[in-house]
């Protein structure tokens, strides 16, 4: 394998790393957003943020 193609392997794993972690912080970000809402809902009524 010469460095050309290591050098594009290194790029992908990378690549899917970043596109991982952002996963993960967005449904991460999404479950605590409803986790509020139903907190939120049985103390001061219908509120969506």
């Amino acid at each position: 394998m010469n460095s050309h193609q290591a050098k594009l392997l290194e790029n992908v794993m990378q690549l899917r790393l970043l596109k991982l972690m952002l996963f993960l912080l967005f449904r991460n970000f999404r479950r605590r957003k409803e986790e509020n809402y139903k907190r939120n809902k049985g103390k001061k009524g219908c509120r969506i943020f």
